[in-house]
């Protein structure tokens, strides 16, 4: 293969007059204070500019944990508590794991897990970064 072979594989445009534009899914990497305005990182915990700790984004809590992210945990792994454990609550994590050993115990870690994937998704994202912050 020529450079103007993988020119033309790579690029399309040629062919069809240029009246074709490439599709790229944008990416947001910043975000504006929500006191000064300026335009910081989108992780930023403290804007550099005015000095003011900016609000984490919606459905996360400052140290990363996601809404929905411990609802699927929920969902799939709740038996094991994995989604306790995600959340920092690794004493009720061991609760769910022993619970779960036994047959019955199955049943009701099923049955919280489920409930537990009911109340994280219907959660506030407000409510939820306010109660696993």
């Amino acid at each position: 293969m020529t450079e103007d072979d993988i020119d033309s594989i790579g690029n399309n445009n040629h062919q069809s007059g240029g009246d074709q534009q490439s599709q790229s899914i944008p990416v947001r990497t910043t975000r504006h204070c929500s006191e000064c305005g300026c335009e910081i990182n989108l992780k930023a915990e403290i804007c550099p500019h005015c000095g003011v700790r900016v609000s984490p984004l919606p459905g996360t809590t400052r140290g990363g944990r996601s809404k929905i992210a411990a609802a699927l945990l929920a969902l799939f792994l709740g038996v094991a508590g994995a989604h306790k454990f995600y959340l920092g609550n690794a004493k009720m994590g061991i609760i769910y794991i022993l619970i779960s050993l036994t047959a019955v115990g199955l049943i009701i870690t099923l049955i919280l897990s489920i409930y537990d994937f009911i109340i994280l998704l219907t959660m506030s994202d407000a409510d939820f970064t306010i109660k696993y912050e």
